[in-house]
């Protein structure tokens, strides 16, 4: 039996579905570990946490723990530094200042 086989049948509010690939399992979004699943074979609905072929599911979903960003440990730094980067925007008036000697000096040496 492998994953590309479409053996497995869900059950929804009441309604049967399938067959079904694992990975269609995994895309589906309805799915949850309470999902009713059934396959040729059994005699009775079973929820998909219960059957070990379909643990790989949800193995990969991350928890809301681990889709937190890390926090990198600096020795040097305790956790109450705080780093705040400030930008300094150049002055207008200065760069206008420059621009006029810059035009000026150009314009003074062409005539």
């Amino acid at each position: 039996m492998t994953p590309m086989q479409k053996i497995w049948f869900i059950q929804i509010n009441g309604k049967k579905e399938g067959p079904y690939r694992a990975l269609d399992l995994k895309r589906d979004p309805r799915i949850t570990p309470d999902t009713l699943v059934w396959k040729q074979g059994w005699t009775d609905w079973k929820p998909l946490r219960d059957i070990p072929e379909l643990q790989e599911i949800f193995e990969d979903e991350e928890t809301d723990e681990e889709a937190k960003p890390k926090k990198i440990k600096d020795p040097l730094v305790s956790e109450n530094d705080v780093l705040t980067l400030k930008y300094d925007p150049p002055n207008l008036y200065l760069w206008l200042l420059l621009v006029f000697i810059v035009i000026f000096a150009i314009l003074f040496y062409i005539y």
